[in-house]
């Protein structure tokens, strides 16, 4: 619909959309260019595209500022994390631009300020300021030990249960409604023993998933380093009788495969030498403080597994600050030697990537998963799960649960044709 002067109406164009659109397609804002900016090969330079004048505001189109001081704390976090002021008790995180990069850095700083631990899932749960202070509320009475979290009840026979990951809100976004989707928290690290075995974790977490999905079947997916708890994990699982239809791998490395490799270094800069080389001037700095963290965030790992090592050797227990669950889990990955594993498995690989094998995680399981099927996505180890990348994966992802889902339709017609065969030779 057009003004007379030609120019659409943003009203009106928001009542298109959500005619034309589903949910998750829906824009968080509107903001109007003379021009969409190129970068000098010819594409759209999307880190170039500019903010809106003003933010979004809650559900009622009213901006609420937060009236406590645990409030204000937590708005001041949010603020700082996404750049953005002011953010109100209801405008949602992931319409404010927010990833699982940010994500992951709020939790910690949440953590920090209210001395209380988060789940990575709770940015699913707690996608605003007043719903994130009420978890926080819950948390804090809560029996901290590994349990599965119901994101959607769905009709489908298969359900997916994925590891707790920010990252994955998008896709979540883009599968059916009848697909039932769970999150497994693993939060109690402090009665691990050490050092820290990622079979004895993955055993911990089946119990606990069993328990909410008796009897199977279950579709299991994990992305790097917790790719290798959900591999054990359906491993386990299957051991107990129990079918895993389908296993999902985002691009989730075996480290056993490549511990006594080391990094092409010149392929590697090279990789980051033509990546830079594709933006914009405006965009480097930003890739360049990425970049920074990055190598930041490799040198703390380092340092954790010095330390852990060397509390090891001394017959020291580990301290509780290397107990938290992400160091935990990445100790352990970095030591676990996976073995065979015959069921089907969809592996997304990132197309954007150094060259060669010890970058292509997908060549460290080919020799242990027979069945293992790869998808190759346009971004990185991160951008597959942005738009409009991830629409790749959810298109492949809905179509195997499909095929899992049907198969076990399948199975369940010729198990009543079978009963009812044998009633009737009795």
């Amino acid at each position: 619909m057009l003004r007379p002067d030609g120019e659409c109406a943003e009203t009106d164009l928001r009542d298109l959309l959500k005619r034309r659109l589903p949910s998750y397609m829906q824009p968080a804002f509107l903001v109007r260019l003379e021009a969409l900016p190129m970068t000098p090969s010819g594409k759209m330079d999307r880190n170039a595209l500019r903010l809106p004048d003003c933010l979004p505001a809650g559900a009622d189109g009213v901006h609420h500022a937060p009236l406590t001081a645990r409030g204000v704390v937590m708005a001041e976090i949010w603020e700082n994390i996404l750049g953005r002021s002011p953010i109100g008790l209801d405008d949602d995180f992931f319409e404010l631009g927010g990833h699982s990069l940010l994500g992951a850095r709020l939790l910690t700083r949440v953590e920090r300020a209210f001395d209380a631990r988060l789940p990575l899932e709770s940015l699913f749960l707690a996608p605003t300021i007043a719903r994130m202070l009420e978890l926080l509320s819950r948390e804090a009475s809560r029996d901290p030990s590994p349990r599965v979290i119901p994101l959607r009840i769905g009709t489908r026979r298969v359900p997916l249960v994925m590891a707790p990951q920010p990252l994955f809100h998008s896709l979540v976004q883009r599968l059916p409604a009848e697909q039932s989707i769970s999150s497994l928290a693993f939060l109690d690290t402090s009665a691990l023993p050490a050092p820290f075995n990622l079979q004895q974790i993955a055993a911990r977490c089946v119990d606990v998933l069993l328990r909410f999905h008796a009897g199977g079947p279950l579709a299991l997916a994990g992305w790097c380093a917790e790719g290798a708890l959900v591999y054990e994990m359906a491993r386990q699982v299957r051991a107990r009788g129990i079918d895993v239809p389908l296993l999902v791998l985002f691009d989730s490395y075996n480290a056993a495969a490549h511990r006594n490799a080391s990094w092409p270094s010149r392929e590697r800069a090279g990789y980051h030498l033509a990546v830079a080389s594709r933006l914009s001037a405006g965009s480097l700095p930003a890739y360049g403080r990425d970049r920074l963290r990055t190598l930041a965030g490799r040198l703390r790992a380092k340092a954790w597994r010095a330390r852990y090592r060397m509390e090891l050797m001394t017959g020291q227990s580990v301290a509780a600050s290397l107990r938290h669950p992400d160091q935990v889990l990445a100790l352990a990955a970095k030591e676990y030697s996976p073995q065979p594993y015959s069921g089907a498995v969809l592996f997304f690989r990132p197309q954007s990537r150094p060259a060669g094998d010890t970058a292509d995680a997908a060549s460290g399981w080919r020799g242990l998963a027979p069945r293992m099927r790869v998808v190759d996505v346009p971004g990185n180890h991160v951008e597959m799960f942005r738009e409009p990348n991830v629409a790749v994966m959810a298109e492949a992802l809905n179509t195997a649960l499909q095929e899992a889902d049907s198969e076990r339709e399948l199975i369940g017609q010729k198990g009543k044709m079978c009963d009812r065969w044998i009633s009737m030779r009795n």
